[in-house]
């Protein structure tokens, strides 16, 4: 039994009457086999641009001498499983059609995705930069924002909490710890 992830995109706007619909391997044996649906969507907006997904969790099972199945990951929301199957209906026969001819010219995927792919397409690395003071992915980029918010907003509760020392001094003659006897000494009643 071979499994396959199926992912369906179209945009009618700029490609009429066309649906893509992309087959990658889902076995563990390779490293490439193992790409979420989202990946292979990606992918395809490389090849057509503005395409968007029109199900999520597709799954296909190829049991061998012709028989398939499509199924859908584990949905919870009944609107969700009932907008699955109105999928299944529009475009089982599509989809099996297209998983024939593929099959059939041999290939085992309809796009060619190896991880030195998707490291480009997710930005980990960017070649043309040898700086290590500058950013080297996206998520880099994001954490050093977010440590210099947090460096940014360490730096104004300091400065508040100085201000507010210094009004406090300013405010009354006496330290506190004066106050604190003071209020010690009024309530044992000397």
């Amino acid at each position: 039994m071979d499994i396959y992830r199926v992912v369906c995109s179209e945009n009618q706007q700029l490609y009429p009457n066309e649906t893509f619909v992309d087959f990658m391997p889902a076995g563990m044996n390779r490293s490439e086999n193992s790409v979420i649906h989202d990946s292979i969507l990606k992918m395809r907006r490389l090849a057509n641009p503005d395409v968007e997904s029109l199900c999520n969790g597709l799954l296909l099972y190829d049991f061998g001498a012709g028989r398939i199945e499509l199924k859908f990951e584990k949905a919870y929301n009944h609107i969700i499983r009932r907008n699955q199957e109105n999928f299944r209906k529009n475009y089982e026969h599509l989809i099996i059609r297209r998983f024939k001819e593929m099959r059939e010219s041999g290939k085992d995927k309809t796009l060619n995705i190896n991880t030195s792919t998707l490291a480009v397409v997710y930005d980990f690395y960017k070649k043309d930069s040898n700086n290590l003071n500058v950013p080297q992915s996206a998520r880099e980029m994001e954490l050093r924002r977010k440590a210099e918010d947090y460096r940014q907003q360490q730096k104004r509760r300091n400065e508040l909490i100085e201000k507010a020392n210094e009004r406090s001094k300013e405010e009354r003659p006496f330290t506190s710890e004066q106050f604190l006897a003071w209020k010690m000494a009024h309530y044992q009643g000397d």
